[in-house]
């Protein structure tokens, strides 16, 4: 009732919502993305066809795909019949016309779903910038610490409970978004190595005993005291550290584990 006062108010009546967007009436124009892949499963309908990354649908069976929403729809309305797309790649500027036969899964509610093995979305246009030396080491100083501050903020949020522990990845994840990385080229995959090299060095600073922040935090307790730790509390630290150390391991590998496996 609230909404037909509404629509009412605004001078629209609504029989004509049926043929209307209540939101296109009142002047306002929702983004729809074009209809692109920007991920290909393996062994899916759609590799097997031999549709890659960067390849834009424009029609399917003639029918032309003016947005995702569109491709989505014609995709289920197929109900696992053969359908043919024409495809331009926006990176190449490829064209070509590829059938294929989308795979009807059953989903856990039991309903049946269609599939042909992509991701969809937009593929924002990529501005490469480059700079001198002398800029470009400005830029890598501030790109560092903007690194260092985000793994920072993300520790404590973390540790306050405002972030969940399944945030962190053990190497079964550090190696498939490496292995992304790389297949969207060089520059990419090196951004990502320096990403993990600087997060592992936050990681390392931390005053946990055995790693070197907890060096420095005995040396920092020795310069206070005017003396060293006695060896048997410098032991228990580290017997201390070793086991925060594993039992961090041990959950981002579970994590992991329940990610790509479970």
């Amino acid at each position: 009732i609230q909404y037909t006062r509404i629509f009412s108010l605004a001078g629209m009546s609504m029989d004509s919502l049926a043929t209307e967007s209540p939101l296109t009436y009142l002047g306002f124009t929702l983004y729809r993305p074009d209809p692109t892949i920007v991920r290909v499963e393996k062994d899916t309908p759609a590799a097997r066809a031999g549709l890659v990354r960067g390849d834009q649908v424009r029609s399917v069976d003639g029918r032309e795909t003016k947005s995702l929403d569109e491709l989505i729809d014609m995709i289920k309305a197929s109900k696992g019949s053969p359908i043919t797309l024409d495809v331009k790649n926006i990176e190449t500027q490829e064209s070509k016309r590829v059938t294929l036969t989308p795979a009807l899964v059953r989903l856990d509610d039991g309903q049946e779903a269609v599939r042909i093995g992509v991701a969809l979305g937009a593929m924002p246009e990529m501005v490469r910038v480059t700079a001198g030396p002398v800029d470009a080491v400005g830029i890598g100083f501030t790109k560092t610490w903007e690194m260092i501050s985000l793994t920072f903020k993300s520790i404590g949020t973390m540790i306050v409970g405002e972030a969940s522990v399944k945030n962190i990845s053990g190497p079964v994840a550090i190696a498939d978004y490496a292995a992304q990385a790389a297949s969207i080229g060089v520059i990419p995959f090196l951004s990502f190595l320096a990403m993990i090299s600087i997060s592992l060095g936050v990681l390392n600073l931390l005053p946990i005993p055995v790693l070197d922040g907890g060096h420095l935090l005995f040396f920092a307790i020795e310069a206070v005291k005017g003396s060293a730790l006695s060896p048997n509390i410098m032991m228990n630290a580290i017997k201390i550290g070793v086991i925060l150390v594993l039992a961090l391991s041990v959950l981002a590998i579970s994590n992991d584990l329940s990610k790509y496996i479970g």
